[in-house]
């Protein structure tokens, strides 16, 4: 495949996704994830892809689906676009806050004011967290129990983009952790229940069991310490795949997002994955699989990650495309 671009190259798999390519620089590994379509692949160069298993990632002899041309976008058509101001409320407190807020200081221009309300003192708080915040970050600390439905009514939960309940480090056991989450969770839920325009909602749980509890729920559930262990299993067996996560869950560069159907004009036609994968591709995007929202609760279903070039999709409103792209 050396000598082909990018585009080409991803026309040579079926069972597998390419999105990206692992490139040695000064001895050391660099991932572009979703690089340019007319991007020219080296020698030793590694495709990065999503897929099943290694084996469904060899490519065929030659060609089998898309268009032969590699098309180049311009710049403003590889960007999605996202509001300019974010208001974050994070219910409980870990180490973790740290980080999130370090990674939310390098995203760009993008003005960020985020709430953090605990019954962790604000001085033991303050004590984990930089002197100081880049100036399109504003940080307030908030005394008070989330679990307590008294102090959530006072809250102005219009106000907010996203909610996040962190699993508190401070109980001692994942037992306790969850099941305050679970407690304040669904206190929120029942508020939000309410508000015309209510803003999204993660959780963040310790046990993989317990995300049995918010089946059927709106929200998302976020297992950070399988998710941990996941990562560290395939960078163990392959270490190459670290450059991949550095890349993925960076501040810069490629991110994964849902995009409506619609935003491609795919919505009322039947389609193989082939096809949309052409045409986000044309718009300097990757697909990567697709989900519905269930009519009936209005909740998302499970992605459908990887479902193959052949398979066959009938798209509607209630459809969304899982896109690795670049974030403005």
């Amino acid at each position: 495949l050396a000598g082909l671009t990018f585009s080409e190259v991803r026309r040579y798999f079926t069972r597998a996704i390419p999105i990206g390519v692992i490139r040695a620089y000064e001895g050391e590994l660099e991932c572009l994830l979703n690089p340019e379509g007319d991007m020219i692949l080296e020698d030793d160069d590694r495709i990065a892809s999503v897929a099943d298993s290694f084996d469904d990632c060899e490519p065929a002899a030659s060609p089998k689906w898309g268009t032969a041309s590699a098309s180049s976008v311009a710049d403003s058509e590889r960007v999605i676009a996202t509001s300019d101001h974010r208001r974050i409320l994070v219910l409980g407190w870990s180490h973790k806050v740290a980080s999130i807020l370090d990674e939310l200081a390098h995203y760009g221009t993008q003005q960020f004011h985020i709430d953090i309300l605990s019954v962790v003192s604000v001085v033991e708080r303050d004590a984990a967290l930089p002197a100081s915040f880049p100036d399109q970050m504003t940080v307030t600390q908030l005394e008070g129990d989330y679990t307590k439905w008294s102090l959530l009514q006072t809250i102005n939960w219009a106000s907010y983009d996203n909610v996040v309940v962190i699993g508190s480090d401070w109980l001692g056991s994942s037992e306790a952790t969850d099941a305050r989450s679970v407690l304040g969770y669904s206190a929120v839920r029942s508020i939000l229940e309410d508000v015309d325009d209510p803003p999204r909602l993660l959780v963040e749980v310790m046990d993989p069991s317990n995300t049995e509890l918010f089946e059927e729920r709106p929200g998302e559930v976020l297992v950070s310490p399988a998710i941990l262990s996941h990562m560290l299993a395939h960078a163990t067996l392959r270490s190459e795949l670290t450059a991949v996560f550095e890349s993925l869950f960076g501040p810069r560069g490629a991110e994964l997002f849902f995009r409506p159907a619609s935003d491609f004009d795919l919505v009322g036609t039947t389609v193989t994955f082939s096809h949309v994968q052409d045409v986000v591709g044309q718009r300097g995007a990757i697909a990567l699989g697709i989900r519905r929202t269930n009519s009936v609760n209005g909740i998302p279903d499970a992605p459908v990650l990887n479902p193959g070039a052949t398979s066959r999709w009938t798209l509607g409103p209630e459809h969304e495309i899982v896109v690795l792209t670049d974030y403005e």
